[in-house]
């Protein structure tokens, strides 16, 4: 099977809800294990609905949703019309619940469905992580990057 070379960063453009698109610089992160976008971004390409109900639920569920299992947790937010999963996301600060959603993406005039996370990454240089469960099909070639 011949694999397609793509760099680190990579032009893509996502396709949101409604066929709204946006074009990005994205990083190519073989340490993450999921697509990851940034909330402006999400934003732009149709997402701003389901942010807001699934933050608002958050805010009115408070800390029980530390207490609540798994189940419980789908339960709670199953009612979120285009929200397809939520993860836990474990770091230094303790962790966090993210919206995950349905986009498309086009890399290297390769089009790959995929579900993807929701976070603020507006302090960080690119608005979207392109991570491993995408990137089948693909050789990152890392000579001459600055990492």
């Amino acid at each position: 099977m011949n694999k397609k070379i793509i760099g680190v960063t990579e032009r893509i453009s996502i396709l949101g809800v409604n066929d709204k698109k946006k074009k990005v610089l994205a990083r190519i992160d073989t340490g993450a294990a999921f697509t990851s976008i940034d909330e402006t971004v999400a934003r732009k390409i149709g997402y701003l609905n389901i942010m807001k109900e699934f933050e608002d639920r958050l805010v009115v569920c408070g800390e029980k949703i530390y207490h609540m299992n798994h189940a419980e947790r789908k339960e709670y937010f199953s009612s979120i019309t285009g929200l397809k999963n939520f993860v836990k996301i474990n770091s230094a600060n303790g962790f966090s619940f993210r919206p995950v959603v349905d986009i498309t993406f086009n890399i290297g005039k390769t089009d790959i469905r995929s579900r993807a996370t929701i976070i603020d990454r507006s302090h960080l240089k690119y608005p979207v992580i392109i991570g491993r469960k995408d990137l089948g099909g693909f050789l990152v070639k890392i000579t001459g990057e600055k990492i």
